[in-house]
């Protein structure tokens, strides 16, 4: 088994994965206005951009060992395999032993099922990916891989969603509870489940404290600290849908839809955002609304402002 495995067993190419980002539409100020995503909202930050703060709280939580270890933790994997093969549990607990590299070579092949020979694969796989790459490349291809929920992919997605600020502005409490997140996206959720989140971002403190991370003192103040979360979400009725329908057929048609959702494009467009705005409160002032015969509602209107010097789109609504 361990010879076919090995054979068996590629590297995984981290460069590649690098590409698959959120396109990102910018406005004719050049400022960014919004994000293209279909499934995956995934936007790439280098590890130098990210918090030690933010680092430190993955790694106490998901694998304290990993700057030392060589990709599978020696002991826990021995102990997983003698638990498979003979049923009994080695030094008291049944241990998963899943390291951060296993932890995303599992999250990029999407192979989860539970079988002696996906774990021995997934084994040489993580030890193929120290022998390419160094430890900050793992952990910068980690948190930028891993799911946070609600559809955020990677810790700049996850921090903007959750916090509406950028991974470089975290403190300890936010960076703790961001990085309580992935073990159970759903069920540690500050917004499905706010006690379970806080309960778990709290234990990410004390491990942090526990390690060498951060003081008594500030593990103390970051979980006595009010935690103030975005509500900025978009509804589903978004007025600006016809302008983007618009970007994204053309792209589409010129690079195709894989690179539009996927490409981390940057999309500059003639997009005034005070004259949208403007065309957005207009359309509040419609006449009342009713439902007809054919259950559309009505009336019906739409809007597109155009420069007539140039033929830029300004605004557009429908």
């Amino acid at each position: 088994i361990v010879q076919v495995t090995a054979d068996d067993a590629e590297t995984l190419d981290l460069d590649n994965q690098k590409n698959k980002q959120t396109s990102i539409i910018y406005d004719r100020y050049s400022d960014e206005y919004d994000q293209l995503t279909r499934g995956e909202n995934r936007i790439w930050r280098e590890l130098s951009a990210m918090p030690d703060n933010l680092k430190n709280a993955v790694v106490a939580i998901e694998d304290k060992n990993f700057r030392t270890e060589p990709g599978i933790n020696l002991k826990g994997t021995i102990g997983a395999a003698l638990i498979a093969f003979t049923g009994n549990r080695i030094w008291g607990t049944n241990r998963g032993a899943s390291t951060l590299e296993q932890q995303l070579i599992k999250n990029l092949t999407g192979e989860n099922q539970v079988s002696v020979m996906r774990k021995v694969k997934e084994i040489f796989m993580a030890l193929n990916l120290e022998k390419k790459y160094t430890k900050d490349e793992i952990l910068t291809m980690y948190l930028n891989q891993i799911y946070f929920g609600q559809g955020a992919y990677g810790i700049e997605s996850a921090s903007m969603y959750y916090f509406n600020k950028h991974v470089q502005n975290l403190d300890i409490a936010e960076a703790a509870t961001l990085a309580a997140i992935p073990k159970s996206p759903n069920y540690f959720n500050p917004f499905e489940n706010p006690k379970e989140s806080k309960n778990r971002q709290e234990l990410v403190i004390d491990q942090m404290v526990k390690y060498g991370f951060i003081s008594a003192a500030d593990g103390n103040a970051a979980k006595a600290e009010k935690l103030v979360f975005s509500t900025t979400h978009k509804t589903n009725s978004d007025p600006r849908s016809y302008f983007f329908d618009m970007i994204t057929q053309k792209v589409i048609e010129e690079v195709g839809a894989d690179a539009l959702y996927k490409g981390g494009l940057k999309i500059y467009t003639t997009l005034d955002p005070d004259m949208q705005k403007a065309a957005e409160n207009a359309m509040k002032h419609l006449p009342g609304y009713y439902t007809d015969g054919k259950k559309l509602t009505q009336p019906q209107m739409a809007l597109v402002a155009v420069d007539p010097h140039n033929g830029y789109v300004k605004a557009m609504i429908g």
